[in-house]
């Protein structure tokens, strides 16, 4: 049996490793083919094409990156045309899965779809169309689940991989993380998460370190620790941190260990914040583009009531979200001065959070998946 894996950012990345190893738990003599990213390339299949720089934010990086990923996505029809597939599964970044999956059902590959789109826009016709070439969609929410049940597309609930990743708290010392990242553990610590994006680190950096220049002026105490997702990356957060002098540690592949040590964080909308919910940390989310993207892009929001995904789960403000000119660095301040100075709000804002595991669903999500596929595929 021939598996492809597709993911086309960071996370999708991580998720088909997992999904990798728990297909090889089980049947280990599948061979994988990959379209993905660092994590997909070590998990021993077959790479079709590298799309760890694919990922973009907004139409104008978008439409910059479009004719490497199009060059990319002709040359890749050409190798799978030579390689008998039994089926393939799509991990999020619909602008590449989804005509992939055309594809795919044209050529009678019978395709997944593990975190698929429209998860909060309630976009029913959005849902049809991803249902045209999907035999199964594969839903980490139960919002999801319950958007593609009522299109009358065949799903089934998976629950959250993050459930297994971030297990029930509570943690271990995190005296070792102090000393691996050169901070004092007398003092606390601030967590700045940009993102992982290029655009992400443009917009997005200058504000939280401006923020963080803000914050040490009133909170003289205070440290900054920031996550790298590469060494590129880190060279680009680098060259920015210089123009500021901050007590301020910038690490690769450290998420984790700055989410456990972290009195509060600054992160970017995206999957950080639902692991920081995991960790029960409070938050402020901000989100920014260029203005004109920002219009162009604004009108497609419309449907969706938050931009961060535990206010989304909780279905109500648990977090402050700033979003484009809202997300300054005076607004910044304010929202986390609070945070810091008034110990009723940050305990209301973690006992919200606490909630957040229970929409998750149940641990051993991957071995569900996994089980599922190969079950549906013998019955074929």
């Amino acid at each position: 049996m021939k598996l492809l894996i597709s993911a086309g950012d960071l996370s999708g990345d991580f998720h088909g490793s997992l999904l990798i190893k728990a297909f090889q738990k089980r049947e280990p003599n599948i061979a994988f083919a990959v379209i993905g990213g660092e994590r997909l390339k070590e998990s021993g299949g077959e790479l079709l094409a590298d799309s760890s720089s694919w990922s973009s934010v907004g139409i104008f990086d978008s439409i910059k990156k479009a004719p490497s990923v199009l060059l990319a996505y002709q040359l890749l029809k050409r190798k799978l045309k030579s390689i008998k597939l039994d089926a393939a599964i799509l991990i999020d970044c619909p602008a590449f899965n989804l005509p992939l999956a055309r594809f795919l059902f044209k050529s009678g590959v019978p395709c997944y779809y593990f975190f698929p789109p429209s998860s909060w826009k309630k976009d029913l016709n959005r849902a049809k169309q991803v249902g045209k070439w999907i035999k199964l969609v594969i839903a980490p929410f139960q919002e999801t689940a319950s958007l593609y049940k009522k299109a009358g597309i065949p799903v089934f609930f998976s629950g959250h991989p993050l459930i297994d990743i971030i297990p029930d708290i509570k943690l271990n010392s995190t005296m070792q993380i102090f000393k691996k990242l050169n901070l004092d553990p007398e003092k606390p610590v601030i967590g700045l998460f940009p993102g992982s994006r290029d655009q992400e680190i443009h917009y997005l950096l200058p504000v939280l370190l401006k923020t963080a220049k803000n914050l040490i002026k009133k909170h003289p105490d205070l440290q900054f620790a920031l996550p790298a997702a590469s060494k590129n990356l880190k060279r680009q957060i680098l060259s920015q941190i210089a123009k500021f002098n901050l007590p301020l540690v910038a690490a690769e592949n450290s998420n984790y260990d700055i989410l456990r040590i972290s009195k509060v964080l600054i992160l970017a909308s995206g999957t950080a914040t639902l692991e920081a919910a995991l960790y029960e940390k409070p938050m402020i989310i901000i989100y920014k583009l260029s203005p004109l993207t920002w219009k162009l892009q604004k009108p497609f929001l419309r449907g969706a009531s938050f931009a961060g995904l535990p206010n989304l789960l909780a279905g109500k403000r648990i977090v402050p979200e700033l979003i484009q000119d809202s997300a300054n660095s005076e607004n910044i301040f304010n929202e986390m001065n609070k945070i810091l100075t008034d110990e009723s709000y940050a305990a209301a804002m973690k006992k919200e959070l606490r909630q957040i595991r229970s929409y998750l669903g149940t641990p051993g999500v991957m071995e569900r998946v996994a089980n599922l596929i190969l079950e549906t595929l013998s019955h074929a």
